[in-house]
Parts: C-alpha cells; sequence; structure tokens
C-alpha cells in the first residue's frame, strides 16, 4: 500500500464517522509538501466542520507518525469550479447554472442550464433561455464535463 494510499484510507475512516464525504485528496510529492482533503456533507459543510475535521486528523497518532514532520495539512471545501460528477454533487446544486459536456448526439455539448434533480443515473436540466420550461434529461454516464456557472 502506497503512502497516499495509507492516506486515503484513515481520512475517508474518519470522515464517515463525522458524516463528511471526502470529494478529493491531493498530496504533494513522496519528499513533502501539502496534503490538501477537500471535503463536504450533506446539507452543506460549514467553516467549523473543517476547523474540527482538521484538528482530529493532526491529532491521530498515525498522521503524527507518517505525515507531520514532512507535510503541511489543509483541509478545505470543494470550490464552485470543482467538476461535477456524483449525483449528490448535482442534487446540491439545485437550481444552479451548469454547462455540461457530453457524448450525447441528440442534444449539442456542452448544454447550459439549471439543476432541476438528479438521480443516480441522470441529471435534470432546465435548458438555458427556454421560455417553455423545456427540460433535459442527462445520464450521469455520459457527462465528460460538469461545473456550476457563476450568473452574473
Amino acid at each position: 500500500m502506497t503512502l497516499k494510499d495509507e492516506l486515503k484510507t484513515k481520512i475517508e475512516a474518519m470522515a464517515e464517522s463525522r458524516g463528511l464525504w471526502i470529494e478529493d485528496i491531493r498530496m504533494s510529492d513522496r519528499g513533502g509538501g501539502t496534503i490538501l482533503i477537500l471535503c463536504d456533507k450533506e446539507g452543506g459543510i460549514q467553516f467549523a466542520d473543517l476547523q474540527q475535521f482538521s484538528k482530529d486528523i493532526q491529532k491521530s497518532e498515525w498522521f503524527d507518525e507518517s505525515f507531520s514532520e514532512h507535510y503541511d495539512l489543509e483541509v478545505s471545501s470543494p470550490g464552485l469550479d470543482f467538476p461535477l460528477s456524483l449525483p449528490r454533487h448535482f442534487v446540491k446544486n439545485r437550481g444552479r447554472l451548469v454547462k455540461i459536456h457530453h457524448t450525447m448526439e441528440t442534444i449539442p455539448s456542452p448544454i447550459r442550464g439549471n439543476v432541476v434533480d438528479a438521480t443516480e443515473s441522470m441529471v435534470i436540466l432546465h435548458k438555458e433561455g427556454s421560455a417553455t420550461g423545456e427540460t433535459l434529461e442527462i445520464p450521469l454516464n455520459v457527462i465528460t464535463e460538469a461545473k456550476v456557472k457563476i450568473k452574473w
């Protein structure tokens, strides 16, 4: 098991026990640097959640033995530029404008619209600019990239 695999296993177990989801773990090269952990939770994560999770990790014996001497720890939430890929990502962003690149031949790619809902297999969008309220169903398995777009 690599050092990163060991870290991921430990972090995911800690997160699960606290009701958090690990969205990504980024680790600088093996010699040291930064460990960035992106996490979220149902209903949205608060700064206090991130702060406590960071403290819990830093206080753990396994982190102290394997990582604390050579790595700085950063615990954060995914930003607006974080790609949407799982059903929970789309559910969390209901009502928000997203831009989706996909491989469907019947709908132009990319497509923009507001997230109406998501299931385990698809995202439902209200197509941007549609006066008739047109909704589109896009299977998750055809999405190549999806991100929240800011309305200015």
